[in-house]
């Protein structure tokens, strides 16, 4: 995966679909395992893009917000 993203923008190459969000989604758990991203820079390359995603950037700030409550 990693060599796949250092390429290309998404896992299918220049669109975000499903896989992608799932995906982002279990990156999300590295955290939880004191897994640094850092080691793959195409990953966290792609945990980056995905974020500033408006969708996601929403997603994530509903979610923030939620915890806070």
């Amino acid at each position: 995966i990693e060599q796949t993203l250092a390429q290309q923008p998404y896992l299918n190459g220049q669109t975000f679909g499903v896989a992608d969000a799932y995906f982002f989604t279990v990156l999300g758990w590295s955290k939880y395992f004191n897994i640094d991203l850092a080691r793959w820079p195409g990953i966290s390359a792609f945990v980056e893009r995905t974020a500033a995603r408006p969708a996601v950037a929403e997603a994530l700030a509903f979610e923030a917000q939620a915890k806070k409550a």
